[in-house]
């Protein structure tokens, strides 16, 4: 760890550096170097191969992959394919018995790499303790029917979003009825919020507090934040 050469102000202990490729048509492509409990690295030469939008990745990223690979870490990988998404509507079925609910990848499963599976499990939880805590005593016969409403609100934003940015990538099959221009105009939002999000607090705030489930999907919508990113992307040519 001595010899690497991260920037002093970075905290080595919770150091953790991600670089999101801006090419979309090559795959959802990206690196990462993080502080575990160990030290891990990457190959220059695939770090090498990724394009960005405007800064490049810092020269001190790579000396520290050739400081890492020095010692020779045995580097192991596994090809992954990401199975189809799924989302069975509950919310609209009738005649459900009053005692039956389903949270998580059982009522919806998307692409695993947002890193969101365990938000909307957690979610699908804290919709069961609100109707649970607002319907005391008995279960009531249109329980089920309460708790997937309350469910849907919660979690359905994650399945919009979702499924309209995997659109941007080639390799994604569309659902029947939609195609790739489906979606574009939020993708082309929110790669410009995350282009913002590199410089500016509230964008960088939204930002993660909406992939995260911490707020409403509609807080990267603030007025003074559209006007924020319209200035960055249009005045600024971003």
């Amino acid at each position: 760890m001595k010899k690497l050469p991260i920037p002093g102000d970075v905290e080595v202990e919770r150091f953790n550096y991600i670089f999101l490729e801006d090419q979309p048509d090559k795959g959802r492509r990206m690196f990462s170097m993080v502080k575990l409990e160990g030290d891990q690295g990457a190959i220059r030469a695939l770090v090498s191969e990724l394009r960005p939008y405007k800064d490049p990745i810092p020269e001190w990223i790579f000396q520290s992959i050739d400081i890492l690979e020095e010692s020779k870490p045995a580097i192991k990988y596994s090809h992954v394919r990401v199975p189809g998404t799924a989302y069975i509507r509950y919310h609209r079925m009738a005649n459900l018995p009053c005692n039956f609910v389903a949270i998580g990848d059982s009522v919806m499963s998307i692409n695993p790499i947002f890193g969101q599976g365990c938000t909307k499990a957690l979610l699908g939880a804290v919709a069961l303790h609100t109707v649970l805590s607002t319907n005391s005593g008995e279960i009531p016969p249109n329980f089920s029917e309460l708790f997937f409403q309350e469910h849907f609100e919660k979690t359905d934003g994650f399945w919009q979003t979702t499924r309209l940015i995997d659109y941007g990538l080639p390799s994604t099959t569309p659902l029947p009825g939609e195609d790739f221009s489906s979606g574009h105009l939020l993708r082309w939002y929110i790669r410009q919020l995350q282009i913002l999000a590199t410089q500016d607090a509230q964008a960088a705030r939204a930002f993660w507090d909406g992939a995260e489930g911490f707020a409403s999907p509609i807080d990267v919508l603030h007025p003074w934040l559209v006007i924020k990113v319209l200035w960055n992307a249009v005045v600024l040519g971003a």
